[in-house]
């Protein structure tokens, strides 16, 4: 029986931040090779060691903060933990301000000795090529985890916990390759699971060999009321127009060159199909009210 199943706490981004500040504070096997496998810090255990979740500052909440302390010096990192969830509106880029840091580096709970701090940022993801906004944050997934930090846990009950976690994401990422004599619909269309569906998606389209100066230009996600689709924008400079349509007067101002002509494959996942239509837009898109 799968503990973290069984409580269908898989993807729960705050229960799952406690775990690995709980795996982080309770065993000095992991703790020393989280910091080295993720941080690149050579020798943790020269450090005094402690991490924290939901530490308020100003300007919002990062999911774990974990100090790093000895006589010569002080550092500070802080994750962002993102399991199916998108980022929040510029999250990062307020954790990475100089006014957040400010606020945990003065934070009486954390009572860091030194006030010349190093401060490090990661943004750990389920979802691959997840980007945070913030130029600050360091990209990290947990297959990285899953890959680097290989350890036996001390006590026995965290270590269950960690192992039955680690046991559902490596069911996750197994089998995401798209092979050339795979039947596309069928490899979108059997994911039960719409994130693994929107991952192999993304690697269908930067797999398209476009000639002509075309080129795979946009991969997202688009929906509405009953309806979710995944998409590519495919197109080419001279498909592009040197103006953007101005809003004057609450009115846009389009020229002969507010032009953005694309081919836009989308998977529809609720229907399972495919779709490749031509757009022929202003740009940007201004779309019609009703």
């Amino acid at each position: 029986m799968n503990i973290v199943k069984l409580l269908g706490i898989t993807y729960k981004e705050d229960i799952i931040s406690n775990l690995i500040v709980g795996l982080i504070n309770e065993s000095k096997s992991f703790r020393n090779s989280f910091i080295r496998s993720i941080f690149n810090i050579e020798n943790p255990s020269n450090f005094d060691i402690k991490a924290y979740t939901r530490i308020a500052t100003s300007v919002g909440v990062p999911d774990i903060v974990i100090t790093l302390e000895n006589d010569n010096c002080s550092r500070l990192l802080i994750i962002e933990n993102k399991l199916k969830a998108d980022e929040g509106i510029n999250q990062t880029l307020r954790y990475s301000d100089e006014k957040c840091v400010a606020d945990l580096v003065n934070n009486k709970l954390l009572g860091l000795k030194n006030k010349d701090v190093k401060i490090e940022f990661i943004f750990l993801t389920l979802m691959p090529e997840q980007s945070p906004i913030g130029n600050e944050f360091k990209n990290i997934t947990y297959k990285d985890i899953i890959e680097d930090v290989k350890v036996e846990i001390e006590d026995k009950v965290l270590e269950r916990i960690y192992y039955d976690f680690i046991f559902i994401l490596k069911d996750f990422y197994k089998d995401l390759d798209i092979n050339e004599d795979d039947k596309l619909i069928d490899s979108l269309s059997n994911e039960e699971d719409k994130d693994r569906a929107f991952i192999k998606f993304k690697k269908i389209a930067k797999c398209i060999n476009c000639n002509g100066g075309l080129s795979v230009r946009e991969i997202g996600k688009a929906g509405g009321v009953g309806r979710v689709s995944y998409y590519a924008k495919i197109s080419k400079d001279s498909w592009i127009g040197k103006d953007e349509a101005k809003l004057i007067n609450n009115t846009y101002k389009i020229t002969k060159d507010s032009y953005d002509i694309h081919l836009e494959p989308s998977f529809d996942i609720f229907n399972k199909k495919i779709i490749l239509p031509l757009h022929y837009e202003s740009r940007p898109y201004i779309p019609k009210k009703d």
